[in-house]
């Protein structure tokens, strides 16, 4: 690819992420798009193959940049425990959702995704079975092993639902809770602060599920034994 068709197709990349945050997949137009970009309304179907073939890429590539830049997992020394595996986990996750806090505003990629995650397109589909489930399966795999056997696999799935969940709620509710005034997600170090507490908050819920699982085993046995004597 010649630098000049290389930097058309950046620059359609770049003003579709503006235009796309701005108003959304629906009311976003090509030729819009295209003005701001300064290239031709046919380029979009030349190099994207058409507007949503464009908003798909733009997707793609904006998750795939936030993901690379915040990883959840890593090389850990041999016989790490899943316990400080998962913590690692949730601090990746959360410094993924709150970049934009840490930045002091919210960056048009930042839009673009919350727009995507509030009203789902056929793209949010592919982002799913390409970034999403991995990541789950990664940290869903740590809670399996931290829950022990007898555990349901239903109640691991909602453990890493819950955790997951907590981890959202900062991005999502910040409107809320920074005019309540019960937490300053701008002040320095809060994002491990934040990872420290629900990797503990949630580590003690699995603790309590792990529990009663085993102690359901334990009684369940017992009563066969005194059934048998």
């Amino acid at each position: 690819m010649t630098t000049d068709k290389k930097n058309t197709k950046e620059k359609i990349l770049e003003a579709a992420g503006e235009v796309f945050a701005q108003k959304g997949y629906a009311g976003a137009t090509v030729r819009e798009i295209c003005d701001l970009a300064g290239a031709n309304v046919a380029s979009v179907n030349y190099y994207y193959g058409g507007k949503e073939g464009l908003y798909k890429d733009l997707c793609h590539h904006l998750f795939a940049e936030v993901f690379d830049q915040f990883p959840v997992t890593k090389d850990f020394p041999e016989g790490t425990g899943p316990e400080e595996r998962l913590a690692f986990f949730v601090e990746g996750m959360l410094n993924r959702l709150l970049e934009h806090v840490q930045e002091g505003g919210l960056p048009k990629k930042s839009q673009l995704l919350a727009r995507e995650l509030a009203a789902p397109t056929k793209v949010m589909d592919s982002l799913v079975e390409t970034f999403v489930r991995p990541t789950a399966g990664q940290a869903l795999d740590l809670i399996r092993r931290i829950l022990g056997p007898n555990v349901p696999e239903k109640e691991a799935a909602k453990c890493l639902l819950s955790m997951v969940g907590q981890c959202v709620y900062y991005s999502l509710a910040r409107p809320i809770f920074s005019r309540l005034e019960l937490l300053d997600l701008n002040q320095p170090g809060i994002v491990q602060e934040l990872a420290e507490h629900i990797t503990r908050f949630s580590l003690g819920g699995m603790a309590a599920v792990r529990r009663e699982a085993e102690g359901d085993t334990v009684s369940g046995a017992g009563g066969g034994r005194e059934g048998m004597a």
